[in-house]
């Protein structure tokens, strides 16, 4: 699997727009043909075309996902930011090959900047009548150790 941040979730975070506690995170599923790039995928717009559509108990634009936890881990050195589970009641298969976390709630300087992409490891069928739940939802953000620049 090949889940990771968006390089522009980073900027975001270093510059204190993204509010973890008052913002809207959606998450979206992601046709099994989608490859994601941390540096093109800024923006829900660059990705959108590759959503699932509204069909089988999925609707495009996502799912709003609740209990957001920030937790401070000093054996990795970093904040890891949670979400509880996220899930869907297919009312027709549905197939998907990952999921995408991107914030609702930012207009400017970008709008609905990316978190990140949750890799399947494969495309992921749910038939008709099952559940698909993406647990333990959650991103480390970890700061690199700064250096001076020699002047």
């Amino acid at each position: 699997m090949a889940s990771m941040t968006a390089n522009r979730f980073k900027d975001l975070v270093a510059r204190g727009l993204n509010d973890f506690n008052s913002h809207t995170f959606n998450i979206i599923l992601m046709d099994r043909d989608f490859t994601f790039n941390r540096v093109s995928h800024e923006v829900y717009a660059d990705v959108s075309g590759f959503e699932l559509p509204t069909l089988g108990g999925y609707t495009a634009g996502g799912q709003v996902l609740t209990g957001v936890m920030l937790t401070q881990n000093d054996t990795l050195n970093a904040l890891i930011v949670s979400w509880d589970n996220a899930s869907w009641i297919a009312s027709a298969d549905l197939e998907a090959g990952g999921a995408i976390i991107y914030n609702d709630s930012i207009a400017s300087p970008i709008i609905d900047p990316i978190l990140g992409f949750i890799d399947f490891g494969g495309a992921l069928l749910t038939l008709n009548g099952g559940t698909k739940t993406i647990a333990n939802l959650a991103f480390v953000i970890r700061a690199r150790d700064s250096h001076p620049l020699a002047v």
